[in-house]
């Protein structure tokens, strides 16, 4: 940083030029900083609600398969649907609520089937914004290509 001051004095024999320039640089650089800090905690943040979903969303989602293969309740799969709800997009909490609020049990089954497939593509789509996937990938040739 003296470097930078000492090049500016150098460039502006007047004091007071000098001085506004050293001291706007300082603020360019600090603002910079700032913006780059909150960028960054807001990616962050977006990452994680995202990770969040992801995990509550494939919970929601296995548990519809296990109870499609009869190995679950119904009770559990509102459960984990209720739980999901916070995280859900309207359309979804829409389908939700519908199916809750059903008697029928052919249409309770038919909703839920609609439901899970929603589910399946929300779980695509919020795994095509995940940034920071773990899933990897080996070519033939030995190349690893990482897939979002």
């Amino acid at each position: 940083m003296s470097y930078t001051i000492e090049f500016i004095k150098s460039m502006f024999p007047d004091s007071l030029t000098a001085a506004i320039v050293i001291i706007l640089t300082v603020l360019v650089f600090w603002m910079y900083k700032e913006l780059r800090n909150n960028f960054l905690e807001s990616s962050k943040s977006n990452q994680q609600r995202i990770d969040k979903a992801l995990e509550a969303y494939s919970d929601l989602e296995f548990e519809i398969y296990k109870y499609s293969n009869e190995r679950s309740d119904l009770f559990t799969v509102t459960e984990k649907m209720s739980k999901a709800s916070s995280l859900m997009t309207y359309d979804l909490l829409k389908q939700y609520i519908k199916f809750k609020e059903t008697t029928d049990e052919a249409l309770k089954k038919d909703l839920l089937l609609k439901f899970h497939k929603e589910v399946e593509n929300e779980i695509y789509r919020l795994k095509f914004m995940q940034t920071d996937s773990v899933t990897f990938k080996t070519d033939k040739d030995g190349s690893v290509n990482n897939f979002v």
